[in-house]
């Protein structure tokens, strides 16, 4: 037994411990939790001792006297008087010193009566490698010698089983050999070959009973030859990577084209180029494949029914070049962004992602609704580039400056003398855009940022060091009037600028903050001519700079705060070129031709994706509207995804009545009946939305009547409406 420590193995619920020995001081106290020196103990008596924090469950709390053993607790001088507790302290100090001696000696590994070593079964730990023979090894050692000899084995068994395995192979091929001699002398003996005596010069050629052979002369292999062009196999001559087919004769054979084979193989089985051919449907039959997915991320889903997709990727000496992908597995895109409206699509070899802007379809791409300026050149330029090559008037002194720049190495600089700049081929409306730049005021005098040329339509103002906002639907400012934001924007410091409507609710941003809110259905007036720096007048003319001015029609890029762009704008444009049938990203100064197809929609409020519209299938949409009334509006959701659709309305003859039959169908039944002009009206809102408008008149309509011809008024109650939608390329 221990005279002068004790170990505990700690329960994780007792923290004091009890001291069995005997000390001078309790400085000679140590304790250690799992080797670990614990200088913050307490004594809540002399008997025991607090450790600083819990031991954990399972630690070894090693509680040790340590007797000061370098010098005298006690110095004894000539004539002192000595007195019991002098006297008791020296001698227990040499006592106790022998006493924690002799535990450490009992601990250490001592020399057994068989004089053999005894760790008294402990772990012996520090141990060095062993490094001659009679040495001992540790653990990592023995371990390395293990594996090496592991190692060795395997290696042994391994070419053990590549030498049988060789083995095999040497006897497979020696009776494969074998086999090869057997087949060729048996095929030389089947081969009955005529004596080539007298058949000089001639050929031989396989009997037409297959069961031998026999020879041909010269003239008779040319009779031969002739005999098989009357079959109408043509000359092969000046048709290089031709193609044969039986003519439509059937009396013969001809040579075609590789484009006239492919044309030949279109004409049987026509293609339908960019969009979606097939894929999952919903009760109606419609196209089905997107769905809400989860968080921001909606989701394609493709394992149960594949979709199939067509990538137009323009035209070539052999015709229209497509390519096919089928999707048959589900993918997530995203995540898109928050209160927002994305665009899906599919990119040929690379997967799926999403664009805040729509793409656009035609023969010319339409740079009105969009602008983008980086304000980069030569110092005192008037020259303004924009990347949709939109053509910017420069008034005053307004120019280029390199003094200074929100990125790259200029910006546009505006003294507040009567400089601004104007373009006049913008087209700002509908029901989303966005119009933003980056700014730094010089001074504080009252002035205009932006400016609209039609009357109460858009001015931003910046006064008193805030913002001022008034908009409107051209005749007044019934949007907003004089409405001031609440941040205070110092001069000479660069501030993010955004003006946007989402179709709900107008927002003016100060770097990223809501700074003005209105909520208004009002759409302002279109306008062409967008003023940077003054009013439409030219009066109120500012004086700060500007970097990066970007116009974007039917996007609301931000609907909410945002992080400040942190780079210069870069142009993120789509537009598919319907004379060469490729789609174009970037802008007209730097498209690039990418393999990308548009798949649908996707709406989402702060966290989710609320709404999915999946495009429909081989472009093209039916549907019906089964009950009429006068003055009726009936909103269809087409889901082509452009614009640029040929619409067609038909009625459809339920109740028998002008001698129709129900199911019989009228193409633009009517034009006037009884001194009144019926008409209808099909509008195509935007790339989902059609909208029909029924007049508002007592009865539908006239046609005449099926059987006399006679002019027929027709009732609401015994028609409904039809409506075919297709896209126009």
């Amino acid at each position: 037994m221990a005279l002068s420590f004790v170990q505990y193995t700690a329960d994780g619920v007792t923290d004091t411990f009890n001291i069995p020995f005997n000390y001078l001081n309790q400085s000679h106290i140590q304790v250690r939790v799992d080797g670990v020196l614990d200088s913050g103990v307490t004594f809540p008596t002399s008997a025991t001792v607090k450790t600083s924090t819990m031991p954990t469950n399972g630690a070894i709390v090693d509680v040790r006297r340590v007797t000061p053993n370098t010098s005298r607790l006690v110095d004894f001088e000539d004539g002192s008087l000595l007195s019991e507790e002098d006297l008791d302290q020296s001698a227990l100090q040499n006592f106790y010193v022998m006493q924690e001696l002799n535990d450490n000696l009992s601990g250490k590994i001592s020399l057994d009566t068989d004089n053999q070593w005894d760790a008294d079964n402990k772990v012996i730990k520090n141990l060095a490698n062993g490094v001659n023979p009679n040495d001992a090894v540790n653990v990592s050692q023995t371990t390395g010698i293990v594996s090496q000899a592991n190692a060795a084995k395997d290696a042994a068994e391994t070419a053990q089983s590549a030498a049988e395995t060789a083995q095999d192979n040497t006897e497979s091929a020696r009776d494969d050999a074998v086999q090869a001699k057997n087949d060729a002398e048996t095929a030389a003996a089947s081969i009955n070959m005529p004596d080539p005596s007298g058949n000089g010069l001639s050929y031989p050629r396989q009997k037409a009973t297959e069961d031998g052979f026999e020879y041909r002369t010269p003239t008779e292999v040319r009779g031969d030859i002739n005999a098989q062009e009357d079959r109408g196999i043509p000359d092969i001559t000046g048709h290089a990577f031709k193609i044969p087919r039986v003519n439509s004769g059937e009396t013969g054979f001809e040579y075609r084209e590789p484009y006239e084979l492919k044309a030949d193989i279109g004409a049987i089985n026509p293609s339908v180029r960019q969009t979606t051919l097939t894929g999952p449907v919903d009760s109606e039959g419609r196209a089905n494949f997107l769905t809400t997915g989860s968080g921001l991320s909606p989701q394609i889903v493709g394992t149960g029914v594949p979709i199939m997709l067509t990538f137009a990727d323009g035209f070539d000496d052999q015709g229209a070049v497509d390519y096919v992908a089928k999707v048959n597995y589900d993918s997530s895109v995203g995540p898109i962004p928050a209160n927002n409206r994305s665009f899906i699509y599919g990119e040929l070899g690379i997967g799926f992602g999403y664009s805040l802007v729509p793409p656009q379809y035609g023969t010319q791409f339409d740079s009105r609704k969009h602008a983008l300026l980086h304000f980069e050149g030569a110092n005192g330029s008037t020259t303004f580039t924009d990347e949709f090559g939109n053509t910017w008037e420069a008034f005053g002194d307004a120019q280029i400056s390199t003094s200074d720049s929100k990125f790259g190495s200029s910006c546009l600089s505006l003294d507040g003398t009567g400089d601004y700049i104007r373009c006049t081929n913008i087209e700002m409306k509908g029901k989303r855009w966005t119009l933003e730049t980056f700014i730094k005021f010089n001074d504080t005098t009252i002035a205009t940022i932006f400016s609209a040329k039609t009357g109460n339509t858009l001015l931003l103002n910046y006064d008193t060091s805030k913002l001022r906002l008034w908009m409107g639907d051209g005749n007044s400012w019934s949007i907003a009037s004089a409405l001031f934001g609440t941040t205070v924007l110092n001069t000479g410091q660069w501030y993010h600028l955004a003006i946007e409507y989402d179709g709900t609710t107008y927002r003016v941003y100060v770097d990223g903050v809501v700074d003005i809110s209105v909520t208004s259905a009002i759409k302002i007036a279109n306008t062409r001519e967008l003023y940077v720096g003054a009013s439409s007048t030219g009066a109120s003319p500012i004086n700060a700079k500007f970097d990066e001015l970007r116009l974007s029609v039917d996007t609301a890029r931000y609907a909410g705060a945002f992080t400040v762009p942190t780079s210069a704008f870069s142009p993120d444009t789509y537009w598919f070129n319907l004379t060469n049938w490729k789609m174009h990203y970037g802008s007209p100064s730097s498209w690039q031709i990418r393999q990308v197809l548009f798949l649908g929609e996707a709406e989402t409020n702060g966290s989710t994706v609320t709404s999915v519209t999946s495009y429909a299938y081989r472009g093209f949409y039916e549907g019906e509207q089964g009950t009429l009334s006068s003055g009726l509006k009936t909103t269809k959701n087409h889901n082509l995804g452009t614009r640029l659709v040929e619409a067609s309305l038909y009625y459809e003859c339920v109740i028998a009545e002008a001698g129709y039959e129900a199911g019989d169908r009228v193409v633009i039944p009517f034009k006037g009946y009884a001194s009144v002009n019926y008409s209808d009206a099909l509008v195509i809102e935007d790339q989902r939305i059609l909208i029909h408008l029924v007049g508002a008149y007592s009865a539908l309509g006239a046609t005449l009547n099926k059987n006399t011809g006679a002019v027929a008024g027709l009732s609401f109650a015994n028609w409904k409406a039809g409506y075919k939608v297709r896209r126009a390329f």
